[in-house]
């Protein structure tokens, strides 16, 4: 035994020293054997990695390669410290914190050419336990604590809220942070500046989450800063609630003012898609039946399911009136999350949530109540549009015969007059007040319905056909070739109301008379055109029932 080697046992170091490439240990110090519970003669001769647990050969082989790409040959370089976990031979582990450093200096002694590793141990069982509290008690929290060196190392962690921050945590053990997170550059200046004495706060994005992070120096009794702790809240949850409660603001917002539905449709579909990452659609419903063929993909963001492969699902929504399970999977294996919207036990529309199939993710409790808020919104503005087109309706329409009134009439009538030549027949009912006084209002209004039905259908595709007042109706004819093909619809009309009414009181009999007007110089303007065809209606009245008059210049009441 040397002097060096004496001195090392008399101050109780641990030191290992082994081949770098063969990995067979040379030389074994008493403290050394006292830490891994092995007589020397156990371990000499021995590969180094039979004193390592079996789940932690990898990471430890990993270790050695970076020390030995590490230390030029011949300096003697220091690689960082590395914390291992060795099994004594009663089964029992020991925590250790390894210093190594690559040397040719023993090449003669132990007659090899390969360069050598001399490791210094040192127990840290007992600081490893305390450790593992705190970790259990951090496992159970958000918050996250290391502590970095001024080399840049991580000589201390309670671990990571995710398998890949573990793992670059446990790389920043051998390699300095500035490397492993060098991505996020924001959380290395921040370390920067803790080593100068600047303490940090920052919200930061990373591992697909978000982080409250703290960086606090801690000094030594010079004064000095010797570490960093770096203290980082796990406050995702929180983030994305905010996230979604603007976003949810925004969208309740623009539900409010919105005039055009598929706008906020569009919209809706868009904050799903970006707040949620999946595919997002939205589906109206042609008829009030909730069945698979009426319902018509309105707007979308990313890829729809194939065509026919959710149609069940979502009819399934309408006519239930509840939110598909989370797990929900379609014929060609999408899972599909969805909501109906409108009023309940009338639903109007489902928006929906995909993820590409086959063997796609179920979506998550998140998912779903952010989807049904969202529908909860469009649920509202569905009823806020359906009634204002019932108010717009109203206001154009007679409430009768649900045809169009005088007001829609005259509108139409502006802008088919900027554009071409138009025709107007006005129709006047004989004798409908000797049905209203023999059979009562009820029966006078089933024979207005039933004359509106026959009109419409009398009258070419494009025409219109206008309740105007009590028994009084007009068509507004676009695009007329000459006042004798008008007047030839006016005779088709006369003839369809000439036709039996049967009513609940009895069968009826009624005719009508017909005015025809068409535009011209003196007759562009919507009223007078109206007018001509109502003096023209008289002029026919005057002539005897189930006439149909062409308006002349020389015409007046």
């Amino acid at each position: 035994m040397d002097f060096r080697e004496s001195l090392v046992d008399e101050l109780r170091i641990g030191v290992v020293i082994k081949g770098a490439h063969s990995g067979i240990i040379k030389y074994v110090s008493a403290a050394a054997c006292e830490t891994l519970g092995r007589e020397p003669e156990e371990m000499l001769g021995r590969h180094w990695l039979c004193l390592v647990p079996k789940s932690d050969r990898e990471l430890f082989a990993r270790y050695e390669r970076r020390v030995i790409r590490h230390g030029p040959g011949g300096y003697g370089e220091r690689f960082p410290q590395f914390r291992m976990r060795f099994a004594r031979p009663s089964g029992e582990i020991v925590h250790v914190q390894v210093a190594s450093t690559v040397t040719h200096e023993f090449t003669e002694r132990f007659g090899d050419d390969q360069p050598h590793m001399v490791c210094r141990l040192e127990d840290v069982t007992d600081r490893e336990q305390i450790a593992n509290y705190l970790r259990l008690a951090m496992d159970h929290s958000p918050v996250s604590v290391s502590l970095i060196d001024r080399s840049g190392h991580i000589v201390f962690s309670t671990g990571g809220r995710s398998p890949q921050e573990t793992d670059d945590i446990l790389d920043a053990a051998t390699r300095p942070i500035s490397e492993v997170f060098a991505d996020y550059k924001e959380a290395i200046s921040m370390v920067e500046a803790a080593f100068t004495g600047e303490a940090g706060s920052k919200l930061l994005p990373a591992y697909e989450g978000y982080f409250d992070v703290h960086t606090v120096p801690l000094t030594d009794a010079t004064d000095q800063v010797r570490l960093v702790a770096a203290v980082s809240t796990d406050v995702t949850d929180r983030e994305l609630a905010r996230a979604e409660q603007a976003q949810l603001a925004s969208l309740t917002e623009q539900a409010l003012v919105t005039v055009e539905p598929v706008d906020l449709w569009q919209r809706a579909t868009t904050v799903l898609a970006d707040q949620l990452g999946a595919a997002a659609t939205f589906h109206e419903v042609d008829l009030p039946a909730g069945t698979a063929h009426n319902l018509k993909l309105a707007v979308g963001v990313g890829p729809t399911p194939p065509a026919g492969s959710a149609e069940s699902l979502l009819s399934t929504v309408i006519r239930t009136g509840r939110m598909t399970a989370r797990a929900a999977e379609t014929s060609e294996g999408w899972r599909t999350l969805a909501a109906p919207v409108g009023r309940p036990g009338a639903y109007t529309a489902v928006v929906a949530l995909h993820h590409p199939g086959p063997g796609a993710e179920p979506f998550s409790d998140r998912d779903e109540k952010f989807l049904g808020a969202v529908a909860s919104v469009l649920s509202s503005a569905a009823v806020r549009f359906a009634t204002e087109r019932e108010i717009r309706h109203r206001s154009t329409h007679d409430a009768l015969t649900g045809l169009p009134n005088r007001s829609r009439l005259i509108d139409r009538l502006t802008r088919a007059l900027e554009q071409h030549r138009t025709g107007v027949v006005f129709v006047d009912l004989d004798g409908f007040k000797t049905v209203n006084d023999t059979h009562g209002h009820q029966a006078g209004d089933q024979l207005l319905r039933e004359i509106a039905h026959r009109l419409q259908a009398a009258v070419r595709p494009g025409d219109l056909v206008a309740r105007l007042a009590g028994d009084e109706f007009a068509v507004l004819c676009e695009r007329v070739e000459s006042p004798a093909a008008v007047q030839r619809l006016g005779q088709r009309l006369l003839a369809a109301i000439n036709e039996p009414v049967v009513l609940a009181e009895a069968t009826v009999h009624i005719s009508a008379s017909a005015g025809v007007a068409i535009s011209r110089a003196e007759l562009s303007d919507p009223d007078r055109l109206l007018n001509a065809s109502d003096i023209a209606m008289y002029a026919a009245k005057r002539g005897g029932a189930g006439r149909c008059v062409v308006h002349e210049s020389w015409m007046h009441l």
